[in-house]
């Protein structure tokens, strides 16, 4: 006698018209992004651990629109970045310079 499988729990899977985010990569940046800027970089880490859970339980849409928010965190994290790099290190040597030009010609 053949057993068959008589589990009429089983849905068939949800039809899924969109292409996959690599959510491993973001988190990878997310986790990244935490170390040169705190808010930004949790706030990244969150909204893609939300699209990971919500693209695991087939709400598509919304998990590409918490992916693509997670990439704009990520963003305004490395521009935070650049901003704070300059305001480090080539502004006080623009002031040098100035101090520097200003009294020579002077």
């Amino acid at each position: 006698m053949e057993h068959k499988n008589l589990d009429y729990n089983l849905q068939p899977p949800r039809y899924n018209p969109y292409k996959m985010p690599d959510f491993t990569t973001m988190i990878v940046i997310s986790v990244l992004a935490i170390g040169y800027c705190l808010p930004c970089g949790i706030v990244a880490l969150l909204k893609i651990l939300k699209s990971q859970k919500a693209w695991n339980s087939g709400e598509y849409e919304y998990s590409l629109e918490e992916y693509e928010k997670s990439k704009k965190w990520c963003i305004a994290g490395i521009i935070i970045l650049v901003v704070f790099i300059f305001l480090e290190f080539v502004a006080p040597l623009l002031f040098i310079f100035s101090v520097f030009f200003t009294a020579a010609f002077a």
